[in-house]
């Protein structure tokens, strides 16, 4: 059977309008995406989230200096850079009401995870992709919560993935 290619009008949409539009079911996306032939993102608004890089920090520095602050959110703060079309982060720590612990800009990534790698701490905003990996596994697992690519589209980036910047806790 020879592959088709669909024009899909727009450049993302809810699962359940993308399975509508392809007259598919929504199992047949996520499919797809665990096959890794299309993208499966998650809106986040303001997600505090741990961020791992792989350059080393003068790189990330350049890096920085060359993001743009995006126009398509109004509620975004000074802080917030696109790292993709559509993936944004905001470089802050979110201390505004204790100046001096307030970190901001490139000066958030102050852990070294391993060598090459660092991570920081900051806010993610807009579209990230869940890591097709985080689909396959057959066991349930208590207290989940996906890692996050930036979405592919819009160059590169050394953010590797973000993941919640908190453990989860357990109420009672």
């Amino acid at each position: 059977m020879a592959e088709k290619e669909i024009k899909i009008p727009f450049s993302y949409c809810r699962l359940s309008r993308g399975a509508s539009f392809l007259g598919v079911e929504p199992s047949d996306l996520i499919n797809l995406a665990i096959e890794n032939k299309i993208e499966i993102s998650m809106m986040l608004k303001r997600f505090h989230c741990r961020i791992l890089l792989r350059e080393d920090f003068s790189d990330v520095k350049d890096w920085y200096s060359s993001l743009y602050f995006p126009r398509t959110f109004n509620s975004m703060s000074g802080q917030t850079r696109a790292i993709t079309n559509h993936s944004f982060i905001e470089f802050t720590n979110g201390r505004y009401f204790e100046p001096d612990k307030l970190l901001s800009g490139s000066d958030i990534f102050t852990e070294q995870e391993s060598k090459g790698f660092l991570v920081g701490y900051g806010f993610a905003l807009g579209l990230w992709r869940v890591m097709p990996d985080q689909f396959e596994s057959s066991l349930p697992v208590k207290d989940f919560f996906p890692g996050f690519f930036p979405c592919l589209t819009g160059g590169e980036t050394p953010v590797i993935q973000i993941l919640p910047a908190q453990p989860f806790y357990r109420s009672g």
